[in-house]
């Protein structure tokens, strides 16, 4: 999984209960006499359980944890991070533990492998982390000749990106297997901040969905767009619910294992009206 986005990304706690250390401890800073005992009342629990969860002692059945989640007011992405944390220590099916434990792990490592604009704009041509994500998938995609052909590109376009992407520390080569791997299962990008070089990246691939919506079928690809209008008091919430609906869809796919096809999936929201003056409404 590959991420470029002007949208700031959380750390993701390793523990389940230093959610609620966190959140007692914020809670504590506003009212210095509030205590575990009114914490517990407050997220609908016994003291005596709150005090086990956070030794880790006992888990929380997923509705549970998903109201407890909510009444920390965490977003849907920690929501759901604080459940896998829970269930990948407690849940009764070993099946499940193993599934939960993979996807906190994805998450705690897309952030680990974030990069920085400096070295972004070193490797900001749309075709990097396409190769990145492809030496990632299959061990044979280690081949430059095997690159160049499935993405439609010249073996010397192929081989100066794997020269970048070695120098920014990205991929490695196996000497032994002659094959390039790829240093990590992630890279995410994004400071909160907008900056020439991400703009590259998302003006090459929106030439790539312009392409493949003349060359390729209805069947190989997906194109909604939606002309809406918007109370200005909800363009931010919109914005936030937008983020969140990407980052579900990455955070239920990305851990899986075996894929074999490769996509690239954006989400744009912009303006068309030229100018900010709201119209006047009428007084009927």
């Amino acid at each position: 999984m590959r991420i470029v986005s002007t949208m700031t990304y959380s750390y993701f706690p390793q523990q389940a209960n230093e959610y609620l250390e966190q959140e007692l401890q914020a809670r504590k800073l506003r009212s210095p006499s509030y205590s575990l005992r009114a914490f517990a009342r407050d997220i609908g629990m016994s003291p005596s359980t709150l005090s086990e969860l956070f030794n880790q002692k006992v888990g929380l059945s997923k509705e549970k944890a998903v109201y407890i989640a909510k009444k920390m007011k965490l977003d849907e992405s920690h929501q759901n991070h604080f459940c896998d944390l829970i269930q990948a220590r407690h849940a009764r099916k070993e099946a499940e533990r193993a599934e939960a434990k993979i996807r906190a792990k994805a998450r705690i490592k897309s952030l680990q492998n974030q990069i920085s604009l400096d070295q972004f704009r070193i490797i900001s041509d749309w075709y990097h982390l396409a190769i990145l994500e492809l030496i990632d998938m299959h061990p044979s995609y280690g081949e430059p000749e095997k690159l160049a052909k499935s993405l439609g590109l010249t073996t010397a376009t192929v081989g100066k990106a794997l020269e970048r992407l070695t120098r920014v520390e990205l991929i490695t080569f196996d000497p032994e297997l002659k094959l390039f791997r790829a240093s990590s299962s992630s890279t995410t990008v994004g400071e909160g901040t907008s900056s020439q070089a991400i703009q590259q990246f998302h003006s090459e691939l929106m030439d790539k969905a312009k392409e493949s919506l003349l060359n390729q079928s209805p069947e190989e690809r997906e194109f909604h767009s939606v002309i809406f209008s918007l109370r200005k008091e909800d363009e931010l919430e919109f914005r936030k619910d937008l983020k969140k609906m990407f980052s579900s869809l990455m955070d239920k796919y990305y851990h899986k294992t075996n894929k074999e096809k490769l996509f690239a999936v954006s989400a744009q929201m912009f303006p068309l009206l030229k100018s900010d003056k709201e119209p006047t409404r009428s007084k009927s």
